[in-house]
């Protein structure tokens, strides 16, 4: 019997096309799939409610449209959202305009283990009694803590006893 020996030719993957162009291609394919998956999910309204206000002692009531962008980090973009009584439940406390919860990068794919990283509200307008600001303090100073909250553009207004006090426009707060 004769044994043919082939001698197999190496393959430089350095040099070689397939490390060059197919390689970074598939990279940025995949990635821009992992963060274009979550917009075909459908978010639900009360599981968002209960999110953004279970750490305190207040109702959210979101009434716009709840969207999914991943430009330039991936969030959710929310319309319309109302925050109802520290004091009474029929009190409005805050309406906000537009709302982005940025989303972790972490376990997009799995709709229910996304991580907030940060809120930013925006266009807000809130209604103070100055007989309760030690209430609205314990929100955030005791309750805000674990993510980070912006509130921009907004309109703080106080009141006393249903009567004018003063007002505070183009407010920027930040809590932790």
């Amino acid at each position: 019997k004769t044994y043919t020996i082939y001698r197999l030719k190496e393959i430089d993957f350095i040099s070689s096309k397939f490390l060059l162009l197919h390689l970074p291609i598939a990279i940025i394919f995949f990635t821009f799939l992992y963060l274009f998956i979550p917009t075909f999910f459908n978010y639900d309204k009360s599981n968002l409610e209960s999110l953004i206000c279970k750490y305190n002692n207040v109702q959210c009531i979101i009434k716009g449209k709840v969207n999914y962008r991943f430009y330039p980090t991936p969030r959710l973009k929310i319309k319309d959202i109302l925050i109802n009584g520290l004091i009474e439940k029929k009190h409005t406390l805050v309406t906000i305009g537009d709302a982005e919860i940025k989303l972790s990068f972490k376990n997009l794919l799995a709709k229910d283990k996304h991580r907030f990283t940060k809120i930013e509200l925006s266009n807000f307008k809130t209604n103070l009694d100055v007989k309760n600001l030690t209430k609205y303090k314990d929100i955030f100073y005791k309750k805000i803590k674990h993510i980070p909250v912006v509130f921009q553009k907004g309109q703080v207004l106080f009141y006393e006893d249903n009567n004018y006090v003063a007002s505070i426009t183009d407010a920027s707060i930040k809590t932790r």
